[in-house]
């Protein structure tokens, strides 16, 4: 069958579909289509609060210091409130890892009133099981601008907000724009375990790295061993899951909003349960552009210190360190004083 023939099963009204899709949600009627019928299964809300997305951006106006100066040059061009679905997963995670590995020691001694570093290197091997726990939220399609989505799911994570499913709610007090979801439950679960897999493989591998360092400590001969360097001759961390259960796919809203000022575009997504700011893109005000170009000169003056404390030998790593630490600070702040806008995200 034809995309657009596709058509609400509660309302008749057309529905925008694709060939990934697996669910539309009717934006008309606000009933879940599943065109991948053995995928269907309850589909859960957090519901938006619609028409309240100018109420948000001017609370945001407000509490940003940067903002609350602009407001007067201001203009909406466009609010869009926006449901992206997604999935939650849980999983246990478990390694029963081994590893060789040669570990670089240092230690300072002293002998005839001369000072130097001794070094050595032992040859450990380390063992053991590590498990993690893992959350996952999983976004429901297969592309999709990732600058305001990973931000907005790290939100609801964070605040995790209540939930109903969708036939319980009010469509006309709750509707916007929903995004068709792409990926199954399955699918879901497969993607988390891979990146749970990855979590758990740099969690052990520095646990791995740690307990290598502590057997060379104890190993080598003598005392004020201290272990600088791990080396991997071998390494073997595979990944089980242990338990893994995913939520049903939930919808959870968002304000898009598109504004000018000085006649520039800019924009900012909001939570749309509970109107934070999860990103924003802001114009640079003067008063930011001055304490950038205070960076600027602050960097200037760290690099020249640090020059002439090596010109003078007096302390080389001192002044190297002075001298680099000049060169990034002179080099952010002065990249940041020819951009036009600053952007925010929730951390």
């Amino acid at each position: 069958m034809a995309a657009e023939a596709y058509r609400c099963e509660r309302c008749g009204a057309p529905l925008d579909v694709t060939p990934e899709t697996i669910v539309a949600v009717c934006k008309y009627c606000g009933h879940p289509n599943w065109i991948d019928k053995s995928a269907a299964h309850t589909v859960m809300i957090v519901p938006g609060s619609y028409g309240r997305g100018r109420e948000y951006f001017e609370r945001y106006l407000e509490k940003d210091w940067d903002m609350r100066g602009l407001r007067g040059k201001i203009r909406i061009k466009s609010i869009d409130m926006v449901y992206v679905p997604f999935y939650t997963a849980w999983l246990s995670l478990q390694s029963r890892y081994y590893g060789v590995a040669e570990v670089t020691l240092e230690r300072i001694v002293t002998r005839d009133k001369e000072t130097y570093t001794e070094t050595r290197t032992e040859t450990v091997t380390v063992s053991g099981v590590h498990e993690i726990d893992d959350v996952e939220a999983i976004l429901a399609r297969r592309a999709a601008e990732r600058t305001h989505i990973d931000p907005l799911l790290s939100h609801y994570l964070k605040t995790r907000p209540k939930d109903m499913p969708l036939e319980k709610v009010e469509w006309d007090q709750v509707k916007g724009e929903v995004l068709a979801g792409e990926i199954s439950p399955r699918d879901a679960l497969g993607i988390a375990k891979d990146r749970g897999c990855e979590k758990l493989h740099d969690s052990t591998l520095k646990r791995m790295e740690s307990e290598a360092k502590d057997a060379a400590q104890n190993q080598a001969p003598g005392f004020g061993w201290f272990a600088v360097d791990v080396s991997w001759i071998s390494t073997r961390i595979p990944c089980k899951v242990l338990k893994q259960e995913v939520s049903p796919l939930r919808l959870i809203p968002y304000y898009d909003i598109v504004y000018s000022y000085e006649g520039k575009l800019y924009r900012t997504v909001i939570a749309g349960w509970d109107g934070e700011r999860v990103y924003g893109e802001e114009p640079i005000t003067a008063g930011r552009r001055a304490l950038y170009y205070t960076g600027v000169l602050a960097g200037s003056l760290l690099g020249g210190a640090g020059l002439g404390v090596l010109a003078v030998g007096a302390n080389p790593l001192g002044g190297l360190a002075l001298f680099a630490a000049g060169a990034i600070l002179s080099y952010y702040s002065a990249g940041k004083t020819l951009a036009d806008v600053r952007v925010e995200t929730e951390e």
